[in-house]
C-alpha cells in the first residue's frame, strides 16, 4: 500500500518592496520615540544628532547581517530561526526565550506611553480622572492589537501600514508647521548646547529604536515578495529612511 506525502502549503508572499519598507519605518518610529527622544535630548543636548548617527551606523551593519541570514533563510521565525539553523537545542531556545521576553517588555513600554500621554491631555483639559481608568487605557490597545494579530496576520500587517502612513503625515505636518511659524514666534532661537558626556548614554536609550527595525523585518521573510533581493533591498532602505 502506498502511501501518499502531504504536499507542503507553502505561504502565500502578498507585501512588495514599497510596504515591506513602510513596515520597517513603522517599527522604527513606534510610539516610544515621543518618549526616548526626549529623554536623549536631556542626557545629550543638540549632541543628541550624534547619538542618532553613531545608532544609524551600528543599526545599518547589523542590518546586513541581518539581510544576509534572512535572505539564506527566507521562513518565518525571525532570529530565532537564525540560531536555531546555526547552533540548535538549548541555545536556541534560551534566545528564543528572551526574544519572546523581549517583545512583551516592548508591549507593556508602548502600551504604558499610549495612557501616559491621554493621562497629559486630561491633565491639560483640567480633567481628573484616576490611576484604575489610567490602568484600563493602557490595557486596552494591548487587548485591541492581540484581537486583530490572532484574527489574521494580513489584517495586522496592513493595519501597522496605515498607522505608519499616518504617522509620517504627523511628522512631516509638524515639521512643515513649525518651519513656517518658528521664525514668526520665536526668531532668536537657542540651541541648546551638545552634553558630550551624555552622547553615550542618549545612544544607548535611543538604540532600542533602531534594533526595532531589524528584529522585525526578520519576521515578514514568509510574506514579502521576492525575498532573496528584497528583504536586504527593505531593511537597508528602512534603515536609511529613518
Amino acid at each position: 500500500m502506498n502511501e501518499t506525502k502531504p504536499k507542503e502549503v507553502l505561504p502565500k508572499r502578498t507585501l512588495n518592496l514599497s510596504q515591506g519598507i513602510i513596515y520597517g519605518i513603522g517599527c522604527g518610529i513606534g510610539g516610544s520615540i515621543f518618549v526616548l527622544l526626549g529623554l536623549g535630548i536631556e542626557y545629550a543636548g543638540s549632541g543628541i544628532l550624534l547619538s542618532l548617527i553613531l545608532g544609524g551606523i551600528l543599526i545599518f551593519f547589523t542590518g546586513l547581517n541581518y539581510a544576509e541570514l534572512s535572505t539564506s533563510l527566507p521562513i518565518a521565525g525571525g532570529a530565532y530561526n537564525f540560531s536555531k539553523e546555526g547552533i540548535g537545542g538549548f541555545l536556541a531556545f534560551i534566545i528564543g526565550f528572551f526574544l519572546w521576553i523581549a517583545n512583551v517588555a516592548t508591549c507593556s513600554f508602548s502600551a504604558q506611553i499610549f495612557a501616559l500621554v491621554f493621562n497629559e491631555v486630561f491633565i491639560k483639559l483640567n480633567i481628573p480622572i484616576s490611576n484604575t481608568f489610567i490602568t484600563i487605557i493602557a490595557i486596552l490597545p494591548i487587548i485591541l492589537t492581540s484581537l486583530v494579530i490572532f484574527r489574521t496576520q494580513k489584517v495586522a500587517i496592513k493595519a501597522l501600514l496605515i498607522f505608519t502612513l499616518v504617522l509620517i503625515g504627523m511628522f512631516a505636518f509638524f515639521i512643515l508647521i513649525g518651519l513656517i511659524i518658528t521664525p514668526f514666534t520665536n526668531p532668536n532661537i537657542v540651541l541648546t548646547q551638545i552634553k558630550f558626556e551624555g552622547i553615550i548614554p542618549a545612544f544607548l536609550l535611543l538604540f532600542i529604536l533602531f534594533t526595532s527595525i531589524t528584529s522585525n523585518l526578520a519576521y515578514l521573510n514568509p510574506d514579502l515578495k521576492n525575498p532573496s533581493k528584497n528583504i536586504p533591498k527593505t531593511i537597508i532602505y528602512a534603515i536609511l529612511l529613518t
